[in-house]
């Protein structure tokens, strides 16, 4: 997933270049790449490019049934250099996870069901 470009600093930072070139240096390449544009910066295209906009609109009233899974089932790995700059990944189990963030949110937040909350962090930060 990415975009055509961001906003850093009060300047245009074009990614899908980036993202190209990094592609062509992988070994293990992507099949498809599913791509937001913000309409900030002009964007090439590749055949393994796919339009966000498209692509939600095709699926926006689709009902998707839940996936039980067993609570030890992985929910997602995120990769993180911390403070040595080799990317490692820590893969979180979906049970403990859910658990978490169920107790987390009124124990710690105050927030009931119906609340809404907004938080913001660095894209690939996880919070909470």
């Amino acid at each position: 997933v990415s975009a055509d470009a961001g906003s850093r600093a009060g300047k245009v930072v074009e990614y899908k270049p980036l993202l190209d070139a990094a592609i062509e240096l992988a070994a293990h390449k992507p099949e498809r790449v599913l791509l937001v544009n913000r309409q900030l910066a002009p964007m090439q295209r590749n055949p393994r490019d796919v339009d966000y906009a498209t692509l939600a609109a095709q699926h926006a009233n689709a009902e998707v049934p839940c996936e039980w899974m067993e609570s030890s089932e992985p929910s997602y790995i995120l990769y993180t250099s911390g403070t040595t700059g080799k990317p490692k990944g820590v893969q979180r189990d979906t049970g403990g996870y859910a658990v978490a963030l169920a107790a987390s949110m009124p124990l710690i937040f105050g927030t009931q069901p119906g609340d809404t909350m907004f938080t913001a962090s660095d894209v690939g930060w996880v919070v909470g």
